[in-house]
C-alpha cells in the first residue's frame, strides 16, 4: 500500500478575522473628517508658536524701519492689531468636509492679507506663519494611525 502523506493548515487568525479587519479599516480611512478636526488643533497650536517665537524654524525677517517708524515699535512682527494671529490660530477659521479622499481641511483668512505674510511681496519679505514642526506632523501621523486601528 502507498504511504499517505496528510498536511494540514491552521491559520492564526483565521482568514475571515483578517478580511473584517481589511474592511474595517478600510472604511475608517473613508471616514477622515473627524480626523482631521482634531489635527487642525495641532496645527493651529503650531502657528500660534510660529508667531510666538516671531518665526520658525527660522527667525522671520525684522520690520523695515519705515515700519517701524509708523508703528513706533519693532514688534512683534506680524501682530499689529492681533486679527490676522487671532483668525489663523483658532480652529474655527478651519473648513472641514468632504468624504473619503475627497476630505479636506482648508485653513481660511477672513483678513485677506495673511497670504501676503506667508509668500511676500516685491516690497515686504515671506513671514511664513504656517510652519508646521516635525514634533506636530508625527502627532497627526499617529492620530491618523490611531483613528484608523480605533475598533481594535
Amino acid at each position: 500500500m502507498p504511504a499517505r502523506v496528510s498536511i494540514d493548515f491552521h491559520w492564526i487568525p483565521m482568514p475571515e478575522i483578517i478580511a473584517s479587519a481589511y474592511f474595517m479599516v478600510s472604511e475608517r480611512a473613508q471616514q477622515l473628517v473627524d480626523p482631521l478636526r482634531d489635527a487642525t488643533a495641532i496645527v493651529a497650536q503650531e502657528i500660534e508658536e510660529n508667531f510666538a517665537a516671531e518665526g520658525r524654524p527660522d527667525h522671520w525677517e525684522a520690520l523695515a524701519e519705515s515700519t517701524v517708524l509708523v508703528r513706533g515699535t519693532d514688534g512683534p512682527i506680524l501682530t499689529r492689531t492681533g486679527e490676522l494671529r487671532s483668525a489663523v490660530t483658532s480652529t474655527s477659521a478651519w473648513s472641514v468636509g468632504g468624504s473619503g479622499s475627497d476630505a479636506e481641511a482648508l485653513l481660511t483668512d477672513p483678513t485677506g492679507y495673511g497670504g501676503y505674510h506667508v509668500e511676500g511681496t516685491s516690497r515686504m519679505p515671506a513671514r511664513d506663519y504656517t510652519y508646521v514642526g516635525d514634533d506636530a506632523l508625527e502627532n497627526i501621523d499617529e492620530l491618523f494611525l490611531n483613528w484608523v486601528a480605533e475598533p481594535w
